[in-house]
């Protein structure tokens, strides 16, 4: 299971699914995997134990459309983390008020 990111990302999105009761109606098929993230550009490394910033993650576009073709996209663990549940315009006010903080 560990050697196909494809069927490894499939299996744990549909468990998570079934235990958290969101709709999952996408196959294998639809998982497109990439060697990087197309959010921040690290490479994705696909391997054993606890999740890393690395780790190819699939990612609902819209979170509450659940699992369907053309809402999920491979990204980081750590683009999937940051981006959590949060809108394009709340993402662009922390962009922006991170920008003005004196560092």
């Amino acid at each position: 299971l560990l050697a196909n990111p494809v069927q490894f990302l499939f299996y744990n999105a549909k468990k998570r699914a079934r235990e958290r009761n969101i709709l999952f109606t996408i196959s294998k098929e639809d998982i497109v995997f990439t060697k990087y993230c197309p959010i921040l550009g690290i490479p994705l490394v696909h391997g054993k134990g606890q999740p890393h910033n690395n780790s190819p993650s699939l990612d609902r576009i819209n979170p509450f459309l659940g699992y369907i073709p053309g809402n999920i996209a491979v990204i980081s663990y750590r683009a999937n983390t940051i981006k959590g549940f949060g809108t394009a315009e709340e993402h662009r006010k922390i962009a922006d008020w991170i920008e003005k903080q004196p560092l």
